[in-house]
């Protein structure tokens, strides 16, 4: 993750946005705890909407943890798929950037995912399908400049 990206994952920790009132006007639910944006935003920008709507956008950290968000999902992924919390360093190491600041340990990759590193750009996690969608539900590595929908997890 480059300078920039990591100084605005601190200043979202640090905005203050602990208590902010939920507001779920943009978000569609998936459940009491997973809501799906109704529009597409860049990583950076979806880690902000969950916050501001009192929320974080969706941290996979257990086999358990993505079956249980897998149950909620719509039969249907968009093209794009959804941000996931997942980013990573310049040393090549993932983490959640959610809610917690934490070593991605448990992994979902799609086939010949994390291998294809983007190089100087910022890498972001995203759900979806693969390899015409015999692949579902893994995780890809890709540009955070892309606008995706995004699912955020509110606490129950």
């Amino acid at each position: 993750m480059s300078v920039s990206l990591n100084i605005f994952v601190i200043f979202i920790y640090s905005v203050g946005l602990v208590g902010a009132k939920v507001d779920l006007t943009n978000f569609n639910a998936l459940s009491d705890r997973y809501y799906c944006s109704k529009s597409t935003w860049q990583f950076h920008e979806a880690l902000l909407e969950c916050k501001q709507a009192g929320m974080n956008l969706v941290s996979l950290e257990s086999e358990e943890k993505q079956l249980d968000l897998i149950k909620v999902l719509p039969n249907y992924i968009p093209t794009g798929g959804f941000w996931i919390a997942g980013a990573r360093t310049n040393d090549g190491d993932w983490y959640w950037v959610g809610k917690n600041f934490t070593r991605v340990t448990f992994t979902n990759w799609g086939s010949g995912q994390t291998t294809n590193f983007v190089g100087d750009h910022f890498e972001c996690m995203r759900l979806g399908n693969y390899n015409k969608y015999d692949e579902k539900y893994m995780w890809e590595n890709i540009h955070c400049f892309k606008f995706l929908y995004f699912i955020c997890e509110r606490d129950v």
